[in-house]
């Protein structure tokens, strides 16, 4: 690839990120969802700051990693790693979320959420195939991925029921 068509390649994307961007800007002024209060916008702000600078500490320990032992990937495959810090980012999100009661609206009952959460996290778990040895390298290293995914969201829809049970008691 040429250093101009490099050059084209990256303007597209560019173009087609801002393109998706004034698309959401668009709907969310044409179709206004749920509102936060303040407080939950505040929470919310500080739980992506959050698990964003877990994000990068995961990632920057997990390079330093890949460059001192460059042969760690005849044990375990990079993607995986990768996927593993981004659900641990998601998951830090969530939990900060859930704790100062800013991951749903005021208004809205979190059955539906629930619910969602749980399906998704069986629909995962029935993918993977436990009739074979679970692995960190080759093929059947994506198993783990859907393994991750539904304990994921089983997690997020348990955090949610004990939220709903804590508030209730109060």
């Amino acid at each position: 690839m040429s250093k101009w068509n490099a050059v084209f390649l990256l303007l597209g994307i560019l173009a087609l990120l801002v393109a998706v961007c004034l698309g959401v800007v668009w709907l969310e002024r044409r179709f206004p969802g749920k509102k936060f209060d303040e407080r939950q916008k505040i929470a919310r702000g500080n739980a992506y700051r959050l698990s964003s600078l877990v994000g990068n500490v995961y990632f920057l320990v997990i390079l330093a990693i890949m460059i001192r032992w460059p042969d760690l990937t005849r044990f375990v495959e990079p993607y995986l790693l990768i996927f593993l810090g981004l659900e641990l980012e998601v998951m830090v999100m969530h939990i900060y979320c859930i704790i100062t009661h800013a991951s749903l609206p005021l208004s809205e009952k979190p059955a539906v959420t629930i619910c969602s959460y749980l399906f998704i996290g069986v629909l995962y778990l029935t993918m993977v195939d436990f009739s074979r040895p679970l692995d960190l390298v080759g093929y059947d290293s994506n198993r783990l991925i859907w393994l991750s995914l539904g304990l994921l969201f089983l997690a997020v829809a348990v955090m949610h029921i004990l939220s709903l049970l804590h508030r209730e008691k109060e």
